[in-house]
Formats: C-alpha cells, sequence, structure tokens
C-alpha cells in the first residue's frame, strides 16, 4: 500500500524514453555488442524499474536486501532479483552496460565501497544513473533540520550535486549529466508526508477536502530540486 501513492513509473518512462541519457547514448554504446543491453537496478525495490526496462528489450537485473520487497519482485512480478548485497551477487567484471540506483546510496553504511564495487561490474564506457536527496536547494537553507530529508533516521548520509559527483570520480566514473528530475505524486502522498511535516493542521484540512472533490490520487509534478539525478561513465582502459 505504501507505493500506490508515488508514482514512479513516470520518472523511470523518462529514464527510458527516447532522448533521455540512458537511452539512446547507451543504447548506442551497445549497438555491436552480441549481447541484450544488461541493466543492472541496486536497490530496486519491488522493481518498478525492471519492468520497464524489460518492456524496452534490456535484459535485466535488480539487488534489494530487503527481503520482503525483493520477494514481491520475484514471486509476483516474476523479475531477476538477487535479495541481498551487491558483493555477495558475485557478478563477473565488466558484466552490466548499464547501472542505476534511485533513493538507495543515503541509507548506505559504506557507499564508496559499494560505489566501487559498481564500477567492477560495470564495462568499461558504461553508463551510471545515481538518484539521490540532495540538500543543496533554497528549501533546505530555509527549512534546515526541518527540511523532510531529515524526517527519516534511515538516512544516513546527505549529498550534493557536487559530493554525488565526488563519488562517482573517486570510483572511475567521468561525470557526464547533472539533472533535478521531477518526481510524480499523488496529492494524497503531498499532504500525508510533505504538508504534514510543516503543518499537521494544513495536512487534516486539504485531505478532507481533496476528498470531498475525489482527487486525493490525482498526479502532480513536484520539482523542488531536493533531488539530483548524476550521470556518470566507466572510463575505458
Amino acid at each position: 500500500k505504501s507505493f500506490r501513492h508515488v508514482q514512479w513509473p513516470q520518472f523511470y518512462r523518462q529514464l527510458c524514453a527516447e532522448g533521455s541519457p540512458l537511452s539512446d547514448r547507451l543504447l548506442g554504446a551497445s549497438a555491436d555488442d552480441v549481447h541484450p543491453v544488461r541493466v543492472l537496478d541496486f536497490g530496486c525495490s519491488i522493481g518498478l524499474f525492471l519492468q520497464l526496462a524489460n518492456g524496452v528489450g534490456w535484459d535485466s537485473y535488480g539487488v534489494e536486501p530487503d527481503v520482503a520487497l525483493a520477494r514481491y519482485a520475484q514471486e509476483r512480478l516474476g523479475l531477476n532479483v538477487y535479495n541481498g548485497v551487491l558483493s555477495d551477487a558475485h557478478f563477473p567484471d565488466g558484466f552490466f552496460d548499464i547501472v542505476v540506483s534511485f533513493q538507495v546510496f543515503e541509507h548506505l553504511l559504506n557507499p564508496a565501497d559499494e560505489m566501487r564495487e559498481i564500477a567492477r561490474v560495470l564495462r568499461p564506457g558504461g553508463w551510471i544513473a545515481v538518484d539521490v536527496p540532495s540538500i543543496d536547494n533554497v528549501w533546505f537553507r530555509f527549512l534546515r533540520g526541518r527540511h523532510r530529508h531529515f524526517a527519516t533516521s534511515q538516512h544516513l548520509y546527505f549529498y550534493t550535486p557536487v559530493t554525488v559527483s565526488h563519488l562517482l570520480e573517486k570510483a572511475g566514473f567521468e561525470v557526464v549529466k547533472v539533472d533535478f528530475p521531477p518526481r510524480s505524486l499523488s496529492l494524497e502522498h503531498v499532504c500525508k508526508h510533505h504538508v504534514a511535516l510543516y503543518s499537521r493542521w494544513a495536512s487534516v484540512l486539504l485531505l478532507r477536502l481533496l476528498e470531498r472533490l475525489n482527487l486525493l490520487q490525482r498526479g502532480v509534478s513536484i520539482n523542488m530540486r531536493d533531488v539530483v539525478c548524476v550521470y556518470g561513465r566507466k572510463k575505458a582502459l
């Protein structure tokens, strides 16, 4: 139920769509390979991106440490997901053409180690996209510790576009593009998980109004530049 408010597939479709950093350039870079484009979703959750990647003809793999999420992806969606950490999956060197990671690196105890392992399993010239919360924005400067990124104790690291870029570069990647992707959320999600952080009474009033208008599940596109996606390419040997 927690996934019904967040319309992630729209953002994933944007990544797979023609003209995106993970489509034309990536597919072109793999055009001479004998295998279909292999993509790894590092921290794939229930596998929504993997479904879309399969739909565009990519050979998709996921790694997810949460047992319940991995089992849902495997049993309900029929996806190729390894339940555990990346280093225990024992993928060969240079196995993947693309690695993506959405909202994962802020939760990791050793992000630099994980990035080096990603670099190992990605082929030279392969591409990576890392999407994390960013604290380099006007909203964070105004709200400081009340910003929504600090609402959970599960966030161990807080990034800016510069620090994410450095993380990639230290693992041997060339940063190609820094983007601030929008998120498509239901109005119910916005009220319960955004507005409520700052005003409980305003959240309750808005929820009641939206329910009466039958607009709770209406999707809206939000871009507060508090999420950054950095695209990189592994340097060729």
